[in-house]
């Protein structure tokens, strides 16, 4: 419950960056440059939340959102940009070998968390 902010906006965001980029012919490295932006504002302000023993600040479920907007803009476009590097032979190692590496990532953080 305390993470679907998170969940339920990077999907939203993925949707939205797939909209503007194709029929808006908004350049992605704008898309990028927003969702990382969007994710070191909401992780700073994630941090700066005091922990309280279980207890759940009003504040994270906004701070949250701003990083599920990160995220879903961010990867959703690096994924778009990435097929457009390789050859299509080599699409699906590519798109595998990210989703991996932002796995990995997810559960390193965790662990650290």
């Amino acid at each position: 419950m305390a993470l679907l902010p998170l969940l339920l906006t990077s999907p939203l965001a993925t949707g939205i960056s797939g909209v503007v980029t194709s029929n808006l012919s908004v350049p992605p490295v704008y898309l990028i440059l927003a969702g990382t932006v969007l994710q070191v504002i909401g992780v700073g302000l994630m941090i700066n939340i005091p922990a309280t023993g279980g207890a759940f600040a009003v504040e994270q479920y906004g701070y949250e959102v701003l990083m599920g907007l990160g995220f879903g803009f961010a990867l959703a476009t690096v994924l778009t940009l990435a097929r457009l590097v390789v050859s299509d032979d080599e699409a699906g190692l590519l798109s595998n070998a990210l989703t991996q590496v932002r796995v990995l990532g997810g559960t390193i953080s965790l662990a650290i968390w």
